[in-house]
C-alpha cells in the first residue's frame, strides 16, 4: 500500500469511530437527539475556537451561554489579530505608482 491509500484507510476508519461515538452519546440520553447532536457540535466548536479540550455534554448543556460567550470572544479576538496584521502589511507595503 502507498501512503494515500494508508491514509485513506486511517482516515475512514477513524471517521467511522467518531460518528459511532457521537451516535453512542445521543442514543444514550433521554434528550431530543437533535438538541444533543447540536451540543456535541457546539464542544467541538468551542474547542476548535478557544484550543481548550471538548467539554463534555452535560456542562454544554448546563453552562451553554458562557461557552457561547468565550467562543465569540475567541473568535472576535482571532479577527481583531488578523485585522492588525492586515493594516500592519497595508501600512508598509510601498504605494501604487501614480499614472500620469
Amino acid at each position: 500500500m502507498d501512503i494515500t491509500s494508508d491514509y485513506d484507510v486511517w482516515s475512514r476508519k477513524r471517521r467511522q469511530q467518531e460518528a459511532a461515538a457521537a451516535s453512542s452519546v445521543i442514543q444514550s440520553s433521554n434528550e431530543n437527539p437533535d438538541e444533543v447532536a447540536d451540543n456535541l457540535n457546539f464542544a467541538g466548536e468551542y474547542a476548535d475556537a478557544t484550543q481548550n479540550l471538548v467539554p463534555p455534554p452535560p456542562l454544554v448543556r448546563e453552562y451553554r451561554e458562557v461557552l457561547q460567550g468565550r467562543t465569540d470572544h475567541a473568535r472576535n479576538t482571532e479577527t481583531v489579530t488578523e485585522t492588525n496584521r492586515f493594516c500592519d502589511i497595508e501600512q508598509h507595503s510601498l504605494p501604487l505608482a501614480q499614472s500620469r
